[in-house]
This record gives structure tokens, C-alpha cells and sequence, in this order.
């Protein structure tokens, strides 16, 4: 008994294999089946644990039924390997029955497979299999080739083409009517044909079609492997895309983790400055609070000062206080003009941390706040502080009321020593002379000062601005280079989907074609059994004639046996020949009508023959059209395999395209905010210019204020020489009443006055040579000042206006020396004269009283001075610091991803847009 096997051509799609491994390496699929290995190529890489393979592997396989009509066990093995640059590693393993599939009648399948074996147990391999019959084989003797070409035949039989197209789609069932009333007819048409005998120019008909459909297949063969070779190109396109989109989401990666360490390290330095400056602002305040609290003291003491002394001690005192208050003043605007800095700086600070966090909204609130807050400030100091002149204001005009009393009793006595004063009076035009020279060319250094400032800055500000017109240029440039790579790519996108429409559409035509082929061997069929049928009815009337022609030679050989007995019994009757005669014709009419027939039955035979001839080539000619039409059936299926992995690889590339669009948006905004950066950061210039242009006018006050200082001192200067008149005629009445005495005494006393006048006379050289060494020294120093900052100038100015009351008192104790003589001299003089040298000397100390709590009031202003300079030094020190530490981090960006990473750590510090 034969047992039935069959060959099977089993096709193994391998799609992809998910694993997870910590390490690089590439994956290598292995079909094993008995002795027989079949293997991928191992070039597939690993990427977030999926290696996308899409290779397939084709084997045969030969399977036999069993008693019970099932199929017996074929077992393959699926080995994963992991190919390493050691090694190779085996990764798991599945064993497949694919008789289990046999059995379930699935040709067709995909399934994902768990691999045994392996240390990931979630690992699987997604393969595809096919499975196709190729022919039927017996275990005892091969069948004959006419057999396979049936079972060939058997297998994909008109009725099942019909059912696949059926399943395939409902639109081929209305094609399949159509097909089989065209088929129907076709027959009509046939016997038609072979009834009347015109089968031949059917044949020959068919024939060219059938060579119609050879041509068309060798064209729909050739334009196959040129879609094939397309496909190809553009898959090689189209994965050289996908690794320049990974490279470029790996560097995106690298870049935002890059971007996210720096901007964490600048938040740390910024919060560091932060703090510092918000500690330095803090002690600034402290020590602005504990000076107005020490003014607020003074000014309690000056108040009870003003009550005690006598008039002539309040000008001083008045005029010293207000000398302290423009100081004051001078040191409340620079200190403001140190805060408005500090939070200048802090504010920018700010800006750059709260524009990284939360978009540049929350800080010009803040601004407007700090703003606010400045101007109330301001306004409370202003208030207080003329609060404070009008209380004095009110004390002076008190106190002028008192003077004015005294001037008008002190009138009549000036009127007598206004010819003494003339002769200082010289003098002192003279040195007002040099002081105007002096200040004019005081001024003039100032005015070219403020000229080169003036240079500098907007030397300063053109290499700003262009610094920023460069760094815009390099940004717009940036941004037009990456609108043309999106513009590239999404050029690429639309050539590619044109392509892929162009062979849909071809793709779209084949299955007509198809269906128009899957037509041709049915009729063929058709015709085939038509021509048989036909061949069969001329082959039994073919027997029905030859039996009739031996029935008729059966007669023939009797009728003629007959005659010659009849011959050999009546020779003698003439009626007997007349008969034989008779019979003579009618055997010659017959044989000619029986030659006639084998002349017919000859042409019949070979007719038949010939149609067997054209019957077997016919068949020969549809085995190999359904040959070729299983070739395209399987190329087709091919290309549909191929167009839908095309297809998703579109997909894919589609959906990397729209991450790198997204990426693409999201780095248009980062160019935006940028942008409203660089906007900001002008903004900020044109407040910084702002502040400059401030400072300036705060300069031009305080030059100002210092010419009405001078002019001040000019007025204390001369109410010191009404004084000195004031005493000189006190002397000239007290030597008149000195000159009634007796002339022993008038002579000692004469002499005396030549000694004193000599000595006052030397006084007055030396007090000259003081003052053109001060004005000097005063002309040295304001030079150096134009030179040094503000902070120097102003120390300049303290320490003149500290040499100037050392001066005075230098030359209040002279005063004090020629008192003391003149009491020596006028020991016997009246009360009224030790009256008034207790007067001055009481006057003189407290003028000293005063200077020394001004020298104390200077030194201490002078020690906050020097601390606030060393706190600048201290911030000045620390921006430098942080100016070198952003000079490292961009050293080390070239280094890391060159000129790209640059330009944007440059945006996120807010140089550039």
C-alpha cells in the first residue's frame, strides 16, 4: 500500500526580534532543520531593544500523511544570536512544528515566538511563513512528470482562484460574473465553430493570443525588476534618511542634556550672586540708617549748641552744618547712585534666571514693584530731609534777627576802621583774583573731561552695538539655515510620496492584468474539454464507420461467394447474366462509394491527427502560461510585500519627519525667546543709558553744589574779615583811651604797638603765604580729583575743606597769641577790654570745639567711604570671577559640539538672539 507525500516550499519572513540587552551589539536570525542551516546576515542593529530585520528565508520541505490523514512532525529550530565584537552568543531559541500548521490547513500565518533559553523571558522573534504546495511524491516510485503537471494543476484549480479572489475582495465577484457569462458564450461561439468546422482559425486565433499574453508578461516581467530595483534605491534612500534622523535625535539629545546641566550650574551661580548682593544691599542700608541716626543725634546737639552760644558763634555754626548737609547729600546720592547700580544688577540678574523659568511675565512686575518702591523711597527721604532745613531754616532767620540787632550797635564803629580794612581788602581781591583764576581752569579740565567721557562712551557704545549687530547676523543667518533644511527635507517628503503614488497606481493596474490572466486558463479550459469532447464524438463515429465499412465487405465477400455459385450453376441463362450484370454495377457503385468513405475516414484520420497535434501543443502552451503566470502570481505577492513594508517605512519616516518638524517648532521658539531676550537686553541698554545719562546730570549738580560751596566760603571768608575789622577797631579804641594816659605810659605803649603791629604785620605775611600754599595745594588736588572717580573727588573735596578748618584754626590760635600780648600790655587797662578778650577767647573755643566734632564727623564719613569702596572692589573682583568662569564654560563647549553649542549657550545667556 502507498503511502501519499507532498512537497511544500515554505517561505519565512523574519520581521523583527525584541530583546533587551545593556550592551551594543547586532542580532543574526538561524532557521535550522535537520542538517540543513539557513541564516540572515548580521548587520542588524539593536535600537531600544528591536532589531527591525525584514529578511526572508525560503527552504522545501517533503511531508507525509499519515493512516489517520494528518500530517507527520517536521520540527525547524529559530536560533537568535547576539554578534559582538569578542564574539558571537547564543541568545534563545524556539522549536516549530510546522505539520501543526499543515494540519490546520494555515498557509498563511505570523506569529511572535518566546525564546527558550534566553535571560530575557519576554524576548520573542515575529516571523511570517508561507507555505506553498510544489508537488505530491509516493515512498515506493516517483511519479511520471505528466502526474506532477496534474497535481499541479489539481491544486490551484479554477474554482479555488475563484474563492481567493472572492475572499480578496467583493468588487471581483461582479468581475467573475462577468467572466463566466463570457466563458458561457465562448462556448456557444465553439460549438458553433467546431459544428460548422472553423475551429483552425479559433486555434490560430488563441494562438495569438497567447502570444499577446507572453509578450505582456515578458513586459510586466521586465517592468517588475524595474520597480524592484526602485524599490531597492529607495529603500537604500530612505535608511540612510533614518540614520541621519537617529544621529540627529541623538545629538538633539545630547545637546538638551547639555543645555539642562549648564542652565542648573547658572541658576546655582545667579542665586549665589543673589544672595550676596541682596547681603550687601542689606548692610548698606544698615549703615545708611546707623549715619542718619548719628545726624539725627548732631543735629539734637547742634540744636542745644544753637541755644547756649552767642550770636556770633551761630553764623559759624550754620554755616558749618550746612556744609556737613550738602556733604550729606553728596554722600546720600552717591550712595543712592551705588544702590540704583546694585539694582540695576540685581534686576538683570533676575531677568536672565526668571526669563529661563518662567517666560520674562513675572519680572517686569517686579521691576514696576522695585521701581515703586525706589521712588517711595526717595520721596521719604526727600520729605525728611526738608523736613529737617526748615526746622533750621526757621533756627537761622531766629538768629539773623539777632545779628541784624548787633550789626546795626557794631555800624558806628566799622564806619572808623574801614581805612585799616582797605589795605586787606587789596590782598584779598587779589587772591579772589587767583581763586577765579584757578576755578576757571578748574572748569575748562572738567569740560574736557566730560568731553573724553563723553568720547569713550560712544566709542563703547558702537563696538556694543556692533557686537550685537554681528551676533544678530549670525542668528538670522542660523535660522535661515535651518528653514532650508526643513525646506530640503520636506522637498524629499513630497518626491517620495509622488514616487510612492506613481507605484500604487502601477500596483493599482496590476490586479486588472491579473484578473485578465486568471480569465485565460479558464477558457483554455474550456476549450481544451470542448476540443476533447468534439475528438471523442469523431473518434466513436470514426468506429461506427469502420464497423459499417467491414459489416459491408462481410456482405461483399458472401454476395460474391453467392455469384459464383450462381455462375457456376446458371452459365447458360441470359437472364442470369442480365442479373449478374446488374449486380456487376451495383458492386461497382458500391466500391467506389466504400473507396469514397476510407478516402474521407483517411482525411478524417488525419484531420484528427492533426488536431491531437494542436491539442497536445495547446497544452503544452497553457502548462507553461500557467507556469509563468504562477512566477508573476509570486512575484506580485513579492511586491506587494515589498510595498507594504515600503509603505510602513513611509509611515515611519512620516512620523520622524513630524518629531523633527516638532523639533524644528520648538527651536523657532527657543529663537523667539531669544529674540524677546535681545529685545529685553536693549531695553536694559536704553535704561543703562538712561541711568548714565542720570549719573551725569547727577555730576553736573554736584559740580554745582560744589561752586555754591565755594561761593559760601567765599562769604564765610568775608564775614571772618567784618570780624577781624570788628576787632581792629576795638584796638584803635582801645589805644585811644590807652593815649589819655600819662606819656611815660603813652611812649611804653607806643613802643608796644610798634612791636605788635610788626608782629601783626608778620602774622599777616604768613597768613598770605598760607593761603597761596592752600590755594595751590587746592589746585593740585582738584586736578588729581579730575583724574580719580567721584569717590575720590569727593575725598578730595573733605580733606580741603579739613585743611581749610586746620588753616583756620591755625590761624584762630595766632589770635589767640596776639590776645595774650595784648593783655600783657593792658594788664591795667579797664573791664571792658578783659570783657572782650574773654569774648573771643570764649569764641575761640568753641569754634575749635566745632572743628574738631567736624574733623570727627569727617573721618567717620571718610571710614564709610572706604568701606564702600572696598565693596566695590569686592563686587568688581566678583564679576570678573564670574566673567572668567563663562569664559571656561565656553572654551569648554567649543571643545564638547563646537560653534553650534556655543551660539546656544550664548542665547541662554542672552548675548545673542
Amino acid at each position: 500500500m502507498n503511502i501519499r507525500g507532498f512537497k511544500f516550499l515554505v517561505e519565512a519572513a523574519i520581521i523583527n526580534v525584541q530583546i533587551n540587552v545593556h550592551f551594543n551589539c547586532k542580532i543574526q536570525v538561524i532557521l535550522k532543520r535537520g542538517s540543513q542551516k539557513l541564516e540572515t546576515q548580521p548587520i542588524y542593529e539593536l535600537q531600544k531593544g528591536q532589531a527591525i530585520i525584514n529578511e526572508s528565508l525560503n527552504f522545501t520541505i517533503s511531508v507525509s500523511l499519515g493512516l489517520d490523514g494528518k500530517f507527520e512532525e517536521k520540527k525547524t529550530q529559530i536560533i537568535v544570536i547576539l554578534v559582538t565584537d569578542k564574539g558571537q552568543k547564543n541568545a534563545g531559541m524556539h522549536n516549530l512544528n510546522l505539520s501543526q500548521y499543515l494540519n490546520q490547513q494555515q498557509f498563511e500565518f505570523q506569529e511572535a515566538f518566546l525564546l527558550e533559553k534566553c535571560p530575557d523571558k519576554n524576548a520573542k522573534v515575529v516571523v511570517n511563513f508561507k507555505i506553498k504546495q510544489i508537488g505530491e511524491m509516493d515512498q515506493e516510485s516517483e511519479t511520471t512528470e505528466h502526474s506532477l503537471d496534474m497535481s499541479q494543476t489539481s491544486i490551484q484549480t479554477p474554482s479555488k482562484i475563484i474563492q481567493e479572489s472572492k475572499n480578496e475582495n467583493s468588487d471581483k465577484k461582479q468581475q467573475d460574473s462577468d467572466l463566466r457569462l463570457q466563458i458561457q458564450k465562448l462556448k456557444c461561439k465553439l460549438n458553433d465553430m467546431i459544428e460548422k468546422e472553423h475551429y483552425q482559425e479559433t486555434i490560430l486565433n488563441f494562438e495569438q493570443q497567447l502570444q499577446e499574453l507572453n509578450t505582456k508578461l515578458k513586459s510586466f516581467i521586465n517592468e517588475n525588476t524595474m520597480i524592484h530595483a526602485q524599490l531597492k534605491a529607495k529603500s537604500f534612500v530612505i535608511e540612510q534618511q533614518a540614520s541621519e534622523i537617529a544621529q540627529l535625535k541623538s545629538q538633539l539629545s545630547e545637546q538638551e542634556n547639555e543645555d539642562q546641566e549648564n542652565y542648573k550650574n547658572e541658576l546655582r551661580i545667579l542665586n549665589d550672586k543673589n544672595k550676596q548682593l541682596e547681603n550687601l544691599v542689606t548692610e548698606q542700608k544698615s549703615q545708611i540708617i546707623n549715619l542718619n541716626n548719628i545726624m539725627a543725634e548732631k543735629q539734637e546737639n547742634r540744636k542745644e549748641s544753637f541755644n547756649s552760644n552767642e550770636n556770633n558763634s551761630v553764623d559759624q555754626l550754620n554755616e558749618q552744618i550746612e556744609k556737613l548737609q550738602i556733604q550729606l547729600k553728596e554722600k546720600n546720592d552717591q550712595m543712592q547712585n551705588l544702590k540704583n547700580l546694585t539694582s540695576g544688577t540685581i534686576i538683570a540678574l533676575q531677568q536672565r534666571n526668571e526669563s529661563l523659568e518662567k517666560k520674562l511675565n513675572d519680572q517686569k512686575e517686579i521691576i514696576e514693584k522695585l521701581k515703586n518702591q525706589d521712588q517711595t523711597l526717595k520721596a521719604i527721604s526727600s520729605n525728611d530731609s526738608s523736613i529737617l532745613v526748615e526746622e533750621l531754616q526757621s533756627a537761622l532767620s531766629i538768629k539773623k534777627q539777632d545779628i541784624e540787632t548787633l550789626q546795626q550797635k557794631y555800624e558806628q564803629e566799622l564806619a572808623k576802621k574801614e581805612e585799616i580794612v582797605q589795605n586787606l581788602q587789596h590782598k584779598l581781591e587779589e587772591s579772589l583774583r587767583k581763586e577765579l583764576d584757578s576755578s576757571k581752569t578748574i572748569q575748562d579740565s572738567k569740560n574736557q573731561a566730560y568731553y573724553l567721557e563723553k568720547q569713550i562712551e560712544v566709542q563703547t557704545n558702537q563696538q556694543d552695538k556692533s557686537k550685537v549687530e554681528q551676533q544678530m547676523v549670525r542668528l538670522r543667518s542660523q535660522v535661515q539655515q535651518w528653514q532650508s533644511k526643513w525646506e530640503n527635507n520636506q522637498k524629499v517628503l513630497s518626491d517620495y510620496n509622488n514616487e510612492v503614488q506613481q507605484m500604487q497606481r502601477q500596483i493599482a493596474d496590476v490586479p486588472s492584468f491579473i484578473e485578465d490572466q486568471r480569465e485565460l486558463p479558464e477558457q483554455l479550459l474550456l476549450l481544451k474539454r470542448a476540443i476533447q469532447a468534439k475528438l471523442q464524438g469523431y473518434h466513436q463515429s470514426q468506429q461506427i464507420l469502420e464497423q459499417k465499412v467491414q459489416q459491408l465487405q462481410q456482405e461483399l465477400e458472401i454476395c460474391s461467394y453467392k455469384l459464383k455459385l450462381e455462375q457456376s450453376q446458371q452459365c447458360s441463362d441470359s437472364q442470369y447474366q442480365e442479373q449478374m450484370h446488374a449486380y456487376s454495377e451495383e458492386i461497382s457503385q458500391l466500391n467506389s462509394a466504400l473507396q469514397q468513405k476510407t478516402d474521407e475516414l483517411k482525411f478524417l484520420s488525419l484531420e484528427s491527427e492533426q488536431s491531437k497535434q494542436q491539442v497536445i501543443e495547446l497544452s503544452k502552451q497553457f502548462e507553461e502560461s500557467k507556469s509563468q503566470l504562477n512566477n508573476v502570481r509570486q512575484n506580485m505577492m513579492k511586491t506587494k510585500q515589498s510595498l507594504a513594508e515600503a509603505q510602513q517605512e513611509k509611515i515611519l519616516i512620516q512620523a520622524k519627519m513630524s518629531e523633527y518638524q516638532k523639533s524644528i517648532k520648538e527651536k523657532n521658539a527657543e529663537i523667539q525667546k531669544g529674540q524677546e531676550l535681545i529685545a529685553e537686553l536693549e531695553q536694559y541698554n536704553i535704561q543703562m543709558e538712561e541711568t548714565i545719562s542720570q549719573t551725569l546730570e547727577q555730576y553736573k549738580i554736584q559740580i554745582q553744589q560744589t561752586k555754591q560751596s565755594y561761593e559760601k566760603e567765599k562769604k564765610w571768608r568775608l564775614e571772618l574779615q567784618q570780624q577781624i575789622q570788628i576787632l581792629k577797631d576795638e584796638l584803635q579804641k582801645l589805644r585811644q583811651e590807652v593815649g589819655t594816659g600819662t606819656p611815660q605810659q603813652n611812649a611804653s605803649e607806643k613802643s608796644h604797638q610798634c612791636n605788635c603791629q610788626d608782629q601783626l604785620k608778620q602774622n599777616q605775611h604768613y597768613i598770605d603765604e598760607l593761603q597761596q600754599q592752600i590755594a595751590e595745594l587746592q589746585l593740585y588736588k582738584l586736578e588729581q580729583g579730575i583724574q580719580r572717580n567721584s569717590i575720590h573727588q569727593i575725598r578730595t573735596s573733605i580733606y580741603a575743606s579739613k585743611r581749610e578748618s586746620l588753616i583756620h584754626q591755625q590761624y584762630e590760635d595766632k589770635k589767640e597769641d596776639t590776645a595774650i600780648n595784648q593783655r600783657q600790655i593792658n594788664q591795667n587797662e579797664n573791664g571792658k577790654i578783659k570783657e572782650l578778650e574773654e569774648y573771643i577767647h570764649h569764641l575761640i573755643n568753641e569754634k575749635i570745639k566745632v572743628s574738631r566734632e567736624y574733623q570727627n564727623e569727617l573721618e567717620k564719613a571718610l571710614l564709610a567711604n572706604d568701606k564702600l569702596e572696598i565693596k566695590y572692589t569686592r563686587l568688581l573682583q566678583e564679576l570678573e570671577l564670574s566673567k572668567i568662569k563663562i569664559g571656561d564654560i565656553f572654551n569648554a563647549a567649543i571643545e564638547i559640539g563646537g560653534t553650534p553649542l556655543v551660539d546656544k549657550l550664548q542665547i541662554a545667556f542672552g548675548i545673542q538672539e
